[in-house]
């Protein structure tokens, strides 16, 4: 059985502006068989991102998919691997749509109650993410001096994804704003 989707760019607006875990991994197994055939496979998928990552010479090593979601304790990437990927992204002819997706700060998606009321607000196009002792977040920002910067921050600890990590992340991404 063969079905049509939505076009990418609008799909992508689902999954990052409310992590929408369920559309990920669908799109993982898109992948997968787009790149080696039907039926698509969480392998194939897994298989597919590896080799455009080393196509571009971004390092697949530091990046271990399981679900497609991020939602795993068995998926990891480096901080360097996932701003390498963003950097990427903000090159491409396709980087408008793709910023796009991302929660805007203040304004939607998952950030829509964070920075609010503070010159944060609507600087940020970034994406969260949440699990017992992780908390990250990634993405773009444009300075109080009108520089573009990709942010990730990565945080693994116990606790952090109660208000400790929110308040790192804010003091982060607010001494940024300032630079």
């Amino acid at each position: 059985f063969r079905a049509y989707s939505r076009p990418l760019a609008e799909l992508l607006h689902f999954i990052n502006k409310y992590s929408n875990n369920v559309m990920t991994r669908n799109l993982l197994l898109a992948l997968g068989a787009e790149a080696y055939g039907a039926p698509g496979t969480v392998e194939k998928g897994r298989r597919a991102i590896s080799d455009w990552l080393t196509l571009q010479d971004l390092g697949a090593a530091q990046l271990r998919v399981d679900n497609g979601s991020g939602l795993s304790r068995q998926a990891q990437v480096s901080a360097l691997t996932l701003a390498r990927v963003l950097l990427k992204a903000w090159h491409s002819e396709l980087m408008p749509e793709f910023v796009s997706t991302l929660p805007l700060s203040a304004l939607d998606g998952t950030l829509r109650k964070r920075f609010k009321k503070t010159d944060l607000q609507g600087k940020l196009h970034m994406k969260t993410g949440l699990l017992n002792g992780v908390r990250s977040i990634a993405g773009f920002m444009r300075t109080r001096s009108g520089r573009d910067l990709v942010v990730v921050s990565l945080q693994n600890e116990q606790g952090v994804e109660n208000h400790t990590g929110t308040r790192v992340q804010d003091a982060l991404l607010t001494w940024l704003f300032e630079q």
